[in-house]
Protein backbone atom coordinates (compact mmCIF):
# COMPACT_ATOMS: atom_id res chain seq x y z
CA UNK A 1 0.00 0.00 0.00
CA UNK A 2 1.33 3.40 -0.97
CA UNK A 3 2.19 5.56 2.02
CA UNK A 4 0.07 8.68 2.30
CA UNK A 5 1.98 11.91 1.92
CA UNK A 6 1.68 14.39 4.81
CA UNK A 7 -0.62 17.37 4.32
CA UNK A 8 1.56 19.58 6.53
CA UNK A 9 5.36 19.69 6.72
CA UNK A 10 7.96 21.69 8.66
CA UNK A 11 5.59 21.97 11.63
CA UNK A 12 6.92 24.13 14.43
CA UNK A 13 5.24 25.29 17.65
CA UNK A 14 6.65 27.96 19.93
CA UNK A 15 6.91 27.72 22.87
CA UNK A 16 7.15 23.94 23.24
CA UNK A 17 5.38 24.01 26.59
CA UNK A 18 3.19 26.30 28.68
CA UNK A 19 1.91 26.07 32.23
CA UNK A 20 -1.69 25.33 33.10
CA UNK A 21 -3.98 28.35 33.47
CA UNK A 22 -1.32 30.69 32.14
CA UNK A 23 -1.87 33.66 29.88
CA UNK A 24 0.47 32.85 27.03
CA UNK A 25 1.22 33.55 23.38
CA UNK A 26 1.67 30.70 20.92
CA UNK A 27 2.76 30.57 17.30
CA UNK A 28 2.37 27.70 14.86
CA UNK A 29 4.25 27.47 11.55
CA UNK A 30 3.95 24.90 8.79
CA UNK A 31 3.97 24.41 5.03
CA UNK A 32 0.67 23.45 3.46
CA UNK A 33 1.08 20.48 1.10
CA UNK A 34 -2.25 20.68 -0.71
CA UNK A 35 -4.23 23.20 -2.73
CA UNK A 36 -7.26 24.83 -1.11
CA UNK A 37 -9.47 26.49 -3.77
CA UNK A 38 -11.56 29.60 -3.29
CA UNK A 39 -14.35 29.25 -0.69
CA UNK A 40 -12.44 26.56 1.17
CA UNK A 41 -12.05 26.74 4.94
CA UNK A 42 -8.78 26.44 6.87
CA UNK A 43 -9.66 25.69 10.49
CA UNK A 44 -7.65 25.90 13.71
CA UNK A 45 -9.33 24.13 16.65
CA UNK A 46 -8.10 24.61 20.22
CA UNK A 47 -11.01 22.83 21.89
CA UNK A 48 -13.62 20.44 20.52
CA UNK A 49 -13.94 17.38 18.36
CA UNK A 50 -13.76 13.81 19.56
CA UNK A 51 -10.85 13.89 22.02
CA UNK A 52 -9.68 17.51 22.22
CA UNK A 53 -11.53 18.29 25.48
CA UNK A 54 -10.24 21.04 27.74
CA UNK A 55 -11.07 24.43 29.26
CA UNK A 56 -9.01 26.74 27.05
CA UNK A 57 -10.26 30.32 26.71
CA UNK A 58 -10.01 33.45 24.55
CA UNK A 59 -9.87 33.41 20.77
CA UNK A 60 -10.78 36.49 18.73
CA UNK A 61 -9.56 38.19 15.52
CA UNK A 62 -10.75 41.74 16.23
CA UNK A 63 -8.39 43.60 18.56
CA UNK A 64 -4.71 43.06 19.35
CA UNK A 65 -5.31 44.85 22.66
CA UNK A 66 -7.74 42.19 23.89
CA UNK A 67 -7.11 38.66 25.15
CA UNK A 68 -6.84 35.83 22.67
CA UNK A 69 -5.99 37.89 19.58
CA UNK A 70 -5.32 35.60 16.63
CA UNK A 71 -3.58 36.33 13.37
CA UNK A 72 -2.93 34.33 10.21
CA UNK A 73 0.15 35.31 8.20
CA UNK A 74 0.63 33.92 4.70
CA UNK A 75 3.55 34.26 2.31
CA UNK A 76 1.44 36.27 -0.12
CA UNK A 77 -1.40 38.59 0.71
CA UNK A 78 -4.61 36.63 0.47
CA UNK A 79 -8.24 37.57 0.90
CA UNK A 80 -9.45 35.65 3.93
CA UNK A 81 -12.36 36.09 6.33
CA UNK A 82 -11.99 34.88 9.96
CA UNK A 83 -15.03 33.22 11.57
CA UNK A 84 -14.81 32.35 15.28
CA UNK A 85 -16.74 29.61 17.08
CA UNK A 86 -16.84 29.62 20.89
CA UNK A 87 -18.68 27.55 23.49
CA UNK A 88 -18.31 23.79 23.53
CA UNK A 89 -15.87 24.24 20.65
CA UNK A 90 -13.18 26.90 20.50
CA UNK A 91 -11.96 27.37 16.94
CA UNK A 92 -11.50 29.78 14.09
CA UNK A 93 -12.41 29.16 10.47
CA UNK A 94 -10.64 31.14 7.77
CA UNK A 95 -12.82 31.43 4.67
CA UNK A 96 -10.53 31.70 1.65
CA UNK A 97 -11.91 34.35 -0.71
CA UNK A 98 -8.87 34.76 -2.94
CA UNK A 99 -9.49 33.70 -6.55
CA UNK A 100 -6.36 31.54 -6.53
CA UNK A 101 -7.18 29.99 -3.16
CA UNK A 102 -4.27 28.79 -1.03
CA UNK A 103 -1.68 27.09 -3.20
CA UNK A 104 0.33 24.03 -2.29
CA UNK A 105 3.62 24.89 -0.48
CA UNK A 106 2.14 28.03 1.08
CA UNK A 107 3.98 28.94 4.28
CA UNK A 108 1.48 29.50 7.09
CA UNK A 109 2.01 31.23 10.43
CA UNK A 110 -0.83 31.19 12.94
CA UNK A 111 -0.45 33.07 16.23
CA UNK A 112 -2.53 33.50 19.39
CA UNK A 113 -1.63 36.27 21.81
CA UNK A 114 -2.56 36.43 25.49
CA UNK A 115 -4.76 33.34 25.46
CA UNK A 116 -5.57 31.39 28.65
CA UNK A 117 -4.34 27.79 28.67
CA UNK A 118 -6.29 24.85 30.04
CA UNK A 119 -6.19 23.76 33.70
CA UNK A 120 -5.31 20.10 32.99
CA UNK A 121 -1.77 18.93 32.23
CA UNK A 122 -1.36 17.21 28.87
CA UNK A 123 1.83 15.87 27.30
CA UNK A 124 0.68 16.30 23.70
CA UNK A 125 -1.91 19.03 23.56
CA UNK A 126 -3.14 19.25 19.98
CA UNK A 127 -3.80 22.40 18.03
CA UNK A 128 -5.98 20.67 15.50
CA UNK A 129 -5.96 21.79 11.89
CA UNK A 130 -8.81 20.95 9.56
CA UNK A 131 -9.80 21.97 6.06
CA UNK A 132 -13.00 21.93 4.07
CA UNK A 133 -13.18 22.26 0.32
CA UNK A 134 -16.41 23.54 -1.29
CA UNK A 135 -19.05 20.81 -1.38
CA UNK A 136 -17.01 18.43 0.79
CA UNK A 137 -16.92 17.50 4.47
CA UNK A 138 -14.36 18.79 6.94
CA UNK A 139 -11.15 16.74 7.11
CA UNK A 140 -8.96 16.62 10.20
CA UNK A 141 -5.25 16.68 9.35
CA UNK A 142 -3.54 13.92 11.33
CA UNK A 143 -0.07 15.50 11.61
CA UNK A 144 -1.24 18.39 13.80
CA UNK A 145 0.96 20.72 15.89
CA UNK A 146 1.40 19.75 19.55
CA UNK A 147 2.77 21.29 22.73
CA UNK A 148 3.06 20.24 26.36
CA UNK A 149 0.82 21.66 29.08
CA UNK A 150 2.73 21.36 32.37
CA UNK A 151 1.79 21.94 36.00
CA UNK A 152 2.30 25.17 37.86
CA UNK A 153 4.41 25.39 41.01
CA UNK A 154 3.53 23.51 44.19
CA UNK A 155 0.45 24.79 46.02
CA UNK A 156 -0.69 22.12 48.51
CA UNK A 157 -0.59 18.48 49.59
CA UNK A 158 -3.78 16.51 49.06
CA UNK A 159 -3.83 13.75 51.71
CA UNK A 160 -6.18 10.85 50.99
CA UNK A 161 -7.05 8.16 53.55
CA UNK A 162 -9.91 5.70 54.18
CA UNK A 163 -13.00 7.19 55.78
CA UNK A 164 -13.49 4.30 58.22
CA UNK A 165 -10.95 1.92 59.80
CA UNK A 166 -10.89 -0.42 62.79
CA UNK A 167 -8.32 -0.17 65.56
CA UNK A 168 -4.96 -1.73 64.60
CA UNK A 169 -6.22 -2.28 61.05
CA UNK A 170 -3.57 -1.60 58.41
CA UNK A 171 -4.47 1.09 55.89
CA UNK A 172 -2.76 3.23 53.29
CA UNK A 173 -2.37 6.97 52.91
CA UNK A 174 -1.71 8.84 49.67
CA UNK A 175 0.14 12.16 49.46
CA UNK A 176 -0.43 14.14 46.28
CA UNK A 177 1.79 17.19 45.80
CA UNK A 178 -0.45 19.39 43.66
CA UNK A 179 -0.59 22.77 42.01
CA UNK A 180 -3.53 25.13 42.41
CA UNK A 181 -5.52 23.13 39.84
CA UNK A 182 -4.89 19.70 41.42
CA UNK A 183 -2.29 18.55 38.90
CA UNK A 184 0.61 16.55 40.33
CA UNK A 185 3.80 18.62 40.62
CA UNK A 186 6.54 16.25 39.52
CA UNK A 187 9.56 18.24 40.72
CA UNK A 188 8.51 18.49 44.40
CA UNK A 189 11.32 17.86 46.88
CA UNK A 190 12.14 18.26 50.59
CA UNK A 191 11.04 16.59 53.81
CA UNK A 192 7.45 16.07 54.92
CA UNK A 193 6.55 15.14 58.51
CA UNK A 194 3.34 13.21 59.19
CA UNK A 195 1.22 13.16 62.35
CA UNK A 196 -2.00 11.57 63.52
CA UNK A 197 -4.29 14.30 64.84
CA UNK A 198 -6.97 13.52 67.46
CA UNK A 199 -8.70 16.76 68.35
CA UNK A 200 -5.59 18.93 68.78
CA UNK A 201 -3.24 16.19 69.98
CA UNK A 202 -0.37 15.23 67.68
CA UNK A 203 1.13 11.75 67.40
CA UNK A 204 4.23 11.64 65.19
CA UNK A 205 4.14 9.02 62.40
CA UNK A 206 7.25 9.46 60.24
CA UNK A 207 9.42 11.74 58.14
CA UNK A 208 9.52 11.24 54.37
CA UNK A 209 12.13 12.50 51.93
CA UNK A 210 10.30 13.83 48.87
CA UNK A 211 12.24 13.47 45.62
CA UNK A 212 11.51 14.52 42.02
CA UNK A 213 11.41 10.86 40.97
CA UNK A 214 8.31 10.48 43.16
CA UNK A 215 6.60 12.60 40.49
CA UNK A 216 4.45 14.30 43.10
CA UNK A 217 2.91 11.05 44.37
CA UNK A 218 3.75 9.09 47.54
CA UNK A 219 1.87 6.09 48.91
CA UNK A 220 2.31 4.92 52.51
CA UNK A 221 1.10 1.48 53.59
CA UNK A 222 0.59 -0.35 56.88
CA UNK A 223 -0.47 2.67 58.90
CA UNK A 224 -2.40 1.80 62.08
CA UNK A 225 -4.36 3.66 64.75
CA UNK A 226 -4.31 2.17 68.24
CA UNK A 227 -7.37 3.85 69.79
CA UNK A 228 -10.86 4.75 68.63
CA UNK A 229 -11.89 8.28 67.65
CA UNK A 230 -12.16 10.75 64.78
CA UNK A 231 -8.66 11.32 63.43
CA UNK A 232 -6.96 13.05 60.54
CA UNK A 233 -3.41 12.96 59.21
CA UNK A 234 -1.45 16.21 59.15
CA UNK A 235 1.51 16.81 56.84
CA UNK A 236 4.03 19.53 57.65
CA UNK A 237 6.00 20.63 54.60
CA UNK A 238 7.88 23.83 53.75
CA UNK A 239 6.56 25.57 56.89
CA UNK A 240 2.95 24.81 55.96
CA UNK A 241 0.46 22.25 57.31
CA UNK A 242 -2.10 20.21 55.39
CA UNK A 243 -4.76 17.80 56.68
CA UNK A 244 -6.43 14.72 55.32
CA UNK A 245 -10.10 13.82 55.26
CA UNK A 246 -11.53 12.62 58.62
CA UNK A 247 -10.78 9.02 59.61
CA UNK A 248 -13.34 7.31 61.85
CA UNK A 249 -11.39 4.70 63.80
CA UNK A 250 -13.83 2.29 65.44
CA UNK A 251 -12.77 1.09 68.87
CA UNK A 252 -14.50 -2.28 68.54
CA UNK A 253 -13.93 -4.49 65.53
CA UNK A 254 -17.29 -5.30 64.03
CA UNK A 255 -18.35 -6.63 60.67
CA UNK A 256 -20.13 -3.46 59.62
CA UNK A 257 -20.41 -1.98 56.16
CA UNK A 258 -17.59 0.38 55.23
CA UNK A 259 -17.54 3.54 53.16
CA UNK A 260 -15.76 3.25 49.81
CA UNK A 261 -15.09 5.88 47.15
CA UNK A 262 -15.02 5.30 43.42
CA UNK A 263 -15.67 6.63 39.94
CA UNK A 264 -17.62 4.48 37.48
CA UNK A 265 -18.54 6.78 34.61
CA UNK A 266 -15.80 8.31 32.51
CA UNK A 267 -14.37 8.26 29.00
CA UNK A 268 -10.94 7.79 27.48
CA UNK A 269 -9.50 8.13 24.00
CA UNK A 270 -11.26 4.84 23.23
CA UNK A 271 -14.37 6.99 22.71
CA UNK A 272 -14.49 10.74 23.30
CA UNK A 273 -12.20 11.28 26.30
CA UNK A 274 -8.81 13.01 26.46
CA UNK A 275 -6.40 10.38 27.76
CA UNK A 276 -5.49 6.75 27.10
CA UNK A 277 -7.26 3.92 28.89
CA UNK A 278 -4.06 3.09 30.84
CA UNK A 279 -3.58 6.68 31.99
CA UNK A 280 -7.25 6.81 32.98
CA UNK A 281 -6.92 3.84 35.33
CA UNK A 282 -3.63 5.14 36.72
CA UNK A 283 -5.41 8.40 37.54
CA UNK A 284 -8.06 6.43 39.46
CA UNK A 285 -5.34 4.68 41.47
CA UNK A 286 -3.37 7.87 42.13
CA UNK A 287 -6.54 9.62 43.28
CA UNK A 288 -6.85 7.10 46.10
CA UNK A 289 -10.10 5.59 44.87
CA UNK A 290 -11.23 2.16 46.00
CA UNK A 291 -13.02 1.20 42.79
CA UNK A 292 -13.59 2.53 39.30
CA UNK A 293 -13.98 1.86 35.61
CA UNK A 294 -14.49 3.56 32.26
CA UNK A 295 -17.77 3.56 30.32
CA UNK A 296 -17.00 4.07 26.65
CA UNK A 297 -19.79 4.79 24.20
CA UNK A 298 -21.38 1.71 22.69
CA UNK A 299 -21.62 2.85 19.08
CA UNK A 300 -19.29 0.97 16.75
CA UNK A 301 -17.88 4.09 15.06
CA UNK A 302 -16.61 5.24 18.47
CA UNK A 303 -15.54 2.06 20.26
CA UNK A 304 -14.78 -1.07 18.26
CA UNK A 305 -15.07 -4.69 19.36
CA UNK A 306 -11.27 -4.79 19.58
CA UNK A 307 -11.34 -1.70 21.83
CA UNK A 308 -13.81 -3.36 24.18
CA UNK A 309 -11.69 -6.53 24.31
CA UNK A 310 -8.67 -4.43 25.28
CA UNK A 311 -10.69 -2.57 27.92
CA UNK A 312 -11.83 -5.87 29.45
CA UNK A 313 -8.21 -7.00 29.70
CA UNK A 314 -7.22 -3.76 31.42
CA UNK A 315 -10.18 -4.03 33.81
CA UNK A 316 -9.02 -7.54 34.74
CA UNK A 317 -5.46 -6.29 35.30
CA UNK A 318 -6.54 -3.56 37.70
CA UNK A 319 -9.16 -5.74 39.37
CA UNK A 320 -6.35 -8.14 40.31
CA UNK A 321 -4.86 -5.49 42.61
CA UNK A 322 -5.46 -5.95 46.34
CA UNK A 323 -6.39 -2.31 46.87
CA UNK A 324 -8.70 -1.64 43.91
CA UNK A 325 -11.86 -3.14 42.43
CA UNK A 326 -12.95 -2.75 38.82
CA UNK A 327 -15.61 -4.14 36.50
CA UNK A 328 -16.44 -3.76 32.84
CA UNK A 329 -18.96 -1.13 31.82
CA UNK A 330 -20.12 0.84 28.79
CA UNK A 331 -22.54 3.66 27.99
CA UNK A 332 -25.61 2.66 26.00
CA UNK A 333 -26.66 5.79 24.11
CA UNK A 334 -30.24 6.49 23.01
CA UNK A 335 -30.50 10.15 23.99
CA UNK A 336 -31.20 11.05 20.36
CA UNK A 337 -34.31 8.81 20.25
CA UNK A 338 -35.81 9.97 23.54
CA UNK A 339 -34.88 7.05 25.80
CA UNK A 340 -31.79 8.56 27.39
CA UNK A 341 -28.29 7.26 28.07
CA UNK A 342 -27.73 4.31 30.40
CA UNK A 343 -24.47 2.98 31.81
CA UNK A 344 -24.40 -0.82 31.92
CA UNK A 345 -22.00 -2.77 34.15
CA UNK A 346 -21.14 -6.49 33.91
CA UNK A 347 -20.25 -8.86 36.73
CA UNK A 348 -18.31 -11.05 34.27
CA UNK A 349 -16.80 -10.78 30.80
CA UNK A 350 -19.14 -13.42 29.35
CA UNK A 351 -22.09 -11.04 29.00
CA UNK A 352 -22.58 -9.56 25.51
CA UNK A 353 -22.55 -5.85 24.69
CA UNK A 354 -25.91 -4.65 23.37
CA UNK A 355 -25.14 -1.81 20.99
CA UNK A 356 -27.83 0.86 20.73
CA UNK A 357 -27.31 1.21 16.97
CA UNK A 358 -28.50 -2.37 16.35
CA UNK A 359 -32.24 -2.54 15.67
CA UNK A 360 -33.10 -5.30 18.16
CA UNK A 361 -31.40 -3.34 20.99
CA UNK A 362 -32.20 0.28 20.00
CA UNK A 363 -34.74 1.16 22.71
CA UNK A 364 -34.89 0.80 26.49
CA UNK A 365 -37.70 -1.82 26.35
CA UNK A 366 -35.59 -3.91 23.94
CA UNK A 367 -32.52 -3.44 26.12
CA UNK A 368 -34.38 -4.56 29.26
CA UNK A 369 -35.78 -7.59 27.43
CA UNK A 370 -32.28 -8.72 26.46
CA UNK A 371 -30.70 -7.95 29.83
CA UNK A 372 -33.35 -9.80 31.88
CA UNK A 373 -31.62 -13.13 31.31
CA UNK A 374 -28.59 -11.65 33.11
CA UNK A 375 -30.46 -10.36 36.19
CA UNK A 376 -28.08 -10.12 39.17
CA UNK A 377 -25.14 -10.10 36.75
CA UNK A 378 -25.70 -6.65 35.24
CA UNK A 379 -26.47 -3.20 36.59
CA UNK A 380 -28.13 -0.32 34.74
CA UNK A 381 -27.60 3.31 35.85
CA UNK A 382 -29.31 6.13 33.97
CA UNK A 383 -27.02 9.02 33.00
CA UNK A 384 -27.73 12.81 33.08
CA UNK A 385 -31.19 12.09 34.42
CA UNK A 386 -32.22 15.76 34.45
CA UNK A 387 -30.90 16.84 31.04
CA UNK A 388 -33.26 17.73 28.21
CA UNK A 389 -32.83 16.45 25.57
CA UNK A 390 -31.24 13.18 26.60
CA UNK A 391 -32.69 12.66 30.06
CA UNK A 392 -33.39 9.14 31.34
CA UNK A 393 -36.92 8.19 30.28
CA UNK A 394 -38.42 6.66 33.43
CA UNK A 395 -41.46 5.34 31.55
CA UNK A 396 -39.28 2.31 30.81
CA UNK A 397 -37.79 0.93 34.02
CA UNK A 398 -37.03 -2.45 35.58
CA UNK A 399 -36.21 -2.47 39.27
CA UNK A 400 -34.41 -5.82 39.06
CA UNK A 401 -31.83 -4.31 36.69
CA UNK A 402 -31.67 -0.64 37.64
CA UNK A 403 -30.92 -0.50 41.35
CA UNK A 404 -28.92 2.73 41.40
CA UNK A 405 -29.78 6.26 40.29
CA UNK A 406 -27.29 8.93 39.25
CA UNK A 407 -27.97 11.98 41.42
CA UNK A 408 -25.43 14.37 39.95
CA UNK A 409 -23.04 14.49 37.02
CA UNK A 410 -20.75 17.28 35.85
CA UNK A 411 -22.12 16.61 32.39
CA UNK A 412 -25.89 16.76 32.14
CA UNK A 413 -27.06 17.58 35.67
CA UNK A 414 -24.90 20.61 36.32
CA UNK A 415 -26.09 24.14 37.05
CA UNK A 416 -24.42 25.69 34.01
CA UNK A 417 -24.35 24.81 30.29
CA UNK A 418 -20.78 23.53 30.52
CA UNK A 419 -18.79 22.46 33.54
Amino acid sequence: MEEKKPLLTDINVSPKKVKVREHCSISVNFILKLNLPKNSLLIFRIRGGRNNKNDWYYLQPYSSDEKGYIKLNLRNDKKILPLTITGKDLLIKYLILDEKGLEKDTKVEFSINNTLSQSIIEDNKKIEILFKKPGNSEILIQECPKLAIISRSFDHINIITPSIVNITESFKCILRFEDKYNNLVADSSGTVSLYFILQENEDFITNIDVKPNNEGFIELRDLKIENGGIYSIEAKYNNQSYRSNPIHCKSIKVNELKLYWGYIHGHTSKSDGMISIDDYFENLIKSGLDFGTSTEHDRLYETSDADFREIKEIVEKYNAREDFVSLFGYEYGTWYTGYGDICIYHASNNIPIFRSEINKYNSTPKLIKNLKRYTDQVLMVGHHTALRPGYRNWDYFDNSLEKLVEIYSTWGNQEYPYS
